[in-house]
C-alpha cells in the first residue's frame, strides 16, 4: 500500500513539472514541445505526463519546433547525467523548420527502456545556432538543476537560468541571440517501472 501510495504522489508531482518549457526573445509565437509515444502493438500511442512505462517498452518522441532550430534531445534518468539521445554521436544535429513536427528515431525507429527504474525525462533543446559540448551539457545541467530545485521546494515552474559561457567553438554561445530567437528547452517526463 504504502509503495502504491508514493508511486502515486510522484507520478502527481512529476506531471506537474514535466513540461516546462523556456522561451525567451520577441516575436516567438510559439513554444515547441515534446511528446513520448509508446510503441505498442506496431501503434503509436502518446504517453501523458507521468504515466509508467515499463522496462523493456519501446517509445519514440515527437517534438514540434517553436522557429526553425537545430534540435539536440537528451534522456535524464533518475539521478544518472543527460545522455544526448539525437544527434547520435558523430553526427550533427538535425534543423527543423518551425512548426513542423518531427518525430525521432527517424525512420520509424524506437528507443527502449533499459531495467533500471526511475522517472525518465525527455529535454528538448531548440537553438537557434549549433553549439558545443560544453554549451550542450551546461544547458541540460541548469534544466536539470533547475528541475529539482522546483521539485524539491514545491515550486510549479521554474525557468532555466541565462547560460554564462563564453565558448564559441561550433557556433554562438548559447545564450546568444540569432535575430530574435533564442534558445528554447522543453521536458517531458514519464515513469519507468519495473517489469
Amino acid at each position: 500500500m504504502k509503495n502504491h501510495l508514493a508511486s502515486l504522489v510522484l507520478s502527481v508531482l512529476i506531471g506537474c513539472h514535466s513540461a516546462q518549457t523556456r522561451m525567451d526573445g520577441p516575436g516567438s509565437t510559439s513554444p515547441g514541445s515534446v511528446q513520448v509515444l509508446a510503441q505498442q502493438d506496431g501503434k503509436s500511442q502518446p504517453v501523458a505526463a507521468g504515466q509508467s512505462l515499463p522496462s523493456g517498452s519501446k517509445f519514440s518522441v515527437s517534438v514540434k519546433a517553436p522557429a526553425t532550430s537545430y534540435l539536440y534531445l537528451a534522456l535524464v534518468s533518475g539521478s544518472r547525467m543527460p545522455t544526448t539521445i539525437v544527434p547520435a554521436s558523430g553526427e550533427s544535429p538535425p534543423k527543423i523548420e518551425a512548426g513542423n513536427s518531427v518525430a525521432f528515431p527517424a525512420g520509424g525507429g524506437t528507443f527502449t527502456l533499459d531495467d533500471q527504474p526511475g522517472t525518465e525525462t525527455v529535454v528538448a533543446v531548440f537553438a537557434p545556432d549549433l553549439l558545443n559540448e560544453a554549451q550542450l551539457q551546461s544547458l541540460l545541467e541548469s534544466a536539470e538543476s533547475s528541475d529539482a530545485a522546483s521539485r524539491t521546494s514545491g515550486e510549479k515552474t521554474r525557468d532555466v537560468p541565462p547560460i554564462a559561457t563564453t565558448a564559441t567553438r561550433g557556433g554562438s554561445p548559447a545564450g546568444s541571440t540569432s535575430g530574435n530567437q533564442r534558445v528554447v528547452i522543453n521536458r517531458f517526463s514519464f515513469v519507468h517501472a519495473a517489469r
